[in-house]
């Protein structure tokens, strides 16, 4: 990739007068830039909203979907494809144009929710600073990274880490639109939370990985092969007993490997996924709540209405509102 051929959007383009943060929605504006390779002279965080498509960093290219989170450094040449076939056009790159084809499918539109700032934005004494490892040396951050170091991968959000992060990245674009006093305060509260909380999720991911067991490499491919087969079939009446058969090992050794490798019993685990997809169709879908609960698996309706409260703290009607 000629880097000398990508195209720049500086950060006087996007912020205001004295405040150099920027908050917006892809399907808002600057929609010329999705579907186009190109570099910028900001920090960007990138959150998967909604739909499908792919996101290129460099050369390595990355298949996206709702709740995928990107950290996009100073100068780095990325782009966002979507459509039936995102990879056709990934890595190409050429001038932004506002004529895009929209024909895809709606409910298959890459919609990525981005915070742009640059790093004095978050503190002054970082004036000048370019690259995102840079901020770590801030005051507001230092005590984070006094032994660990950098946390440097992308996250996959779901659950509730997806309806956290989405809260912010909501609460921040509302500021920024709204324009009330304070807002740029308001702003900076939030995304230095964010930054936390992306930071703990690497840490602990990068915990997870370095786990000194050494059979721990297989456990964790077993699990994940469970998890997919239970994502799959999810609206099935899954017992435990079927899912181990699946993996070829007993009841009761593989509630404790399931228990070990996710931190979480089988059963509230299907119940989150179960939970996840019921969310998902209220979101995307007028039906009833209680024809969406059986869809997902959930044939006691009093026992659902008390798992839902449980995990999201709402009802399924306010939720859907």
């Amino acid at each position: 990739m000629n880097d000398a051929t990508t195209p720049i959007l500086y950060g006087k383009r996007l912020f205001r007068e004295g405040i150099q943060v920027y908050v917006n929605r892809s399907d808002e504006t600057f929609q010329d830039y999705m579907g186009v390779m190109h570099r910028h002279d900001f920090i960007e965080i990138a959150c998967v909203i909604s739909g499908t498509g792919l996101h290129q960093v460099g050369e390595a290219k990355y298949r996206t979907q709702a709740g995928d989170l990107f950290l996009i450094n100073h100068d780095v040449p990325h782009g966002f494809f979507t459509g039936s076939n995102p990879e056709q056009s990934a890595g190409q790159t050429a001038e932004p144009s506002a004529d895009k084809d929209n024909s895809h499918n709606e409910a298959q539109r890459l919609v990525v929710c981005n915070c742009v700032f640059t790093p004095a934005f978050l503190d002054a004494s970082l004036l000048g600073v370019a690259h995102f490892s840079d901020v770590t040396s801030s005051y507001l951050f230092r005590s984070l990274f006094q032994e660990s170091g950098v946390p440097e991968a992308d996250l996959h959000l779901s659950g509730t880490d997806f309806r956290e992060f989405g809260t912010l990245f909501s609460a921040m674009h509302k500021e920024y639109q709204d324009e009330k006093k304070g807002y740029p305060d308001i702003i900076r509260a939030l995304l230095i939370t964010l930054l936390i909380k992306m930071f703990r999720l690497m840490e602990e991911n990068r915990a997870a990985e370095s786990d000194p067991h050494p059979s721990s490499d297989f456990h964790r491919q077993l699990v994940n092969r469970a998890i997919a087969y239970m994502q799959e079939h999810a609206s099935s009446a899954l017992r435990l007993e079927d899912v181990a058969m699946q993996s070829f090992v007993s009841k009761n050794h593989f509630s404790r490997l399931f228990r070990e490798v996710t931190g979480m019993k089988f059963s509230d685990h299907l119940q989150k996924l179960r939970i996840d997809e019921v969310i998902h169709l209220l979101s995307t879908t007028h039906d009833k709540v209680t024809d969406i609960a059986l869809s997902c698996g959930f044939h006691d309706i009093k026992h659902f209405y008390a798992i839902f409260r449980k995990q999201t703290g709402r009802t399924p009607g306010q939720y859907r509102k």
